[in-house]
């Protein structure tokens, strides 16, 4: 499926956009430390892990164990039930506008053009933060998850 975005990269070009699970995970995981105001060192802390990867966790670079979602979940006070609701809330968002879902293995994160002359972009990371973030159609989605977490 091709789809405008909601700020192509140049006007009147169509896209396709794609993303992986691990990149909605990491939003998922963005949104909830940052809307319980906690720091990215404070996870690092608490996970043992550095704050490169805490950052590339957010960004959808690198996958999470379980070991990493138990100790998310005890650290934001959150079950991991509620962060998969989430979870499978901004898929169906993300489904609903035309971005494809990929493998985490995807071959390539930069932009290019396929046969037909559409863009195949990515959407990690920043661009799919700011994304899910802006996207009024979705401020509904994270706006609701966060009356029940709070």
């Amino acid at each position: 499926m091709t789809t405008h975005l909601e700020h192509p990269p140049h006007p009147h070009m169509l896209v396709k956009p794609f993303t992986t699970h691990s990149a909605i995970f990491g939003v998922v995981l963005k949104l909830i430390r940052e809307h319980k105001k906690i720091k990215q060192k404070a996870v690092s802390t608490y996970t043992h892990m550095s704050i490169s990867s805490i950052s590339k966790i957010e960004k959808g670079e690198y996958t999470i164990n379980l070991e990493f979602l138990c100790k998310a979940s005890v650290l934001y006070n959150i079950s991991i039930s509620k962060m998969f609701e989430l979870f499978e809330n901004i898929i169906l968002f993300v489904n609903q506008h035309g971005i494809e879902i990929k493998e985490d293995s995807v071959e390539f994160r930069e932009s290019k053009m396929d046969d037909s002359g559409i863009m195949i972009m990515p959407m990690f990371g920043k661009m799919l933060w700011q994304y899910v973030k802006n996207s009024k159609a979705c401020q509904h989605i994270v706006n609701d998850f966060y009356k029940h977490i709070s």
